[in-house]
């Protein structure tokens, strides 16, 4: 049994989740030892429950298994910023690389299969990134990057790295955007877009035609859609985690602001993934490191 410890720097009684004190374990000092130094920036969970974490290090995607064990390192691609990681359903993974101005395609053992992007050179062609911040993929395998910190749009391709479309411009109009930072589908394969700095998600159909937005309190970096159709949002300077149906409605909020990185606190969540029981776990800047929170029995 995993042992559960009462949420730090709750935002309200009787939060829905509990910080798990376990996870990740500090086995294999030799590999991680400078991995817990840096800024955590992704998380992705594949279809076997491995949890690929992402940041800038030597060691810049460390593997660990559900119970927090480490399985690998990966050292032999060279990396930018891996700033968003993500599994596709074919159990292949993705990684949004800032400063490569790539989308990566990787196996599970972190072999390089393909890339979409011009290494190091940003513009705004069908063919161009410029500081790329995360990918998702649709029901049928087409692959949505968030080109999220210069050209505030959405860049759709194949599973295979053909060009499809591209939507969005910088703004505050609908289907425009101020940093479009994170990125998430759900089951009927709409495109939720994290729109950072105009505080709000916006939703598409799979074609990027606008459907509707949430206006948000707080600035939004990331946005994860769960098994059972609830969206978790990271909301970075705020420092909590909020959960939503699909119409937007707020159902519950952990986390607070606050000036230390005590264990359990919430500091800068980056990107954030819900596992298939319901698990959430999040990378933090200010915290330099990764968590897992589970759902309240």
């Amino acid at each position: 049994l995993i042992p559960l410890m009462p949420l730090a720097g709750i935002a309200q009684a009787g939060a829905p989740y509990v910080w798990d004190s376990t996870w990740p374990t500090r086995e294999n000092a030799t590999a991680t030892k400078d991995f817990f130094l840096q800024e955590g920036l992704g998380v992705g969970i594949d279809q076997t429950g491995r949890i690929y974490l992402s940041h800038n290090t030597k060691r810049p995607v460390v593997v660990y298994d559900r119970e927090g064990r480490f399985l690998s390192a990966w050292t032999k691609v060279k990396f930018g910023e891996p700033h968003g990681i993500r599994a596709h359903q074919d159990g292949t993974i993705w990684v949004a690389d800032r400063f490569r101005q790539q989308v990566m395609k990787l196996s599970p053992q972190g072999q390089l299969l393909d890339t979409y992007g011009v290494w190091g050179t940003p513009g705004k062609s069908n063919r161009h990134f410029n500081e790329p911040t995360d990918v998702a993929f649709g029901l049928n395998g087409e692959v949505y990057v968030s080109d999220g910190y210069k050209n505030s749009r959405i860049v759709q391709l194949t599973s295979d790295l053909r060009f499809v479309r591209t939507w969005g411009t910088r703004g505050s109009g609908q289907g425009q955007f101020r940093v479009p930072h994170g990125i998430a589908t759900d089951a009927a394969g709409l495109v939720y877009v994290a729109d950072r700095d105009n505080r709000r998600i916006q939703i598409f159909s799979p074609r990027g035609e606008f459907l509707k937005m949430w206006k948000l309190r707080d600035q939004p970096a990331d946005i994860a859609i769960s098994k059972d159709g609830r969206a978790f949002i990271a909301n970075v300077w705020a420092e909590t985690i909020s959960i939503h149906d699909l119409e937007g409605n707020l159902l519950g909020k952990w986390g607070r602001k606050t000036q230390h990185r005590k264990p359990g606190d919430l500091a800068e969540p980056h990107q954030l993934e819900v596992d298939d029981d319901g698990a959430v776990y999040a990378g933090e800047l200010r915290g330099h490191r990764w968590q897992r929170w589970i759902p309240r029995q």
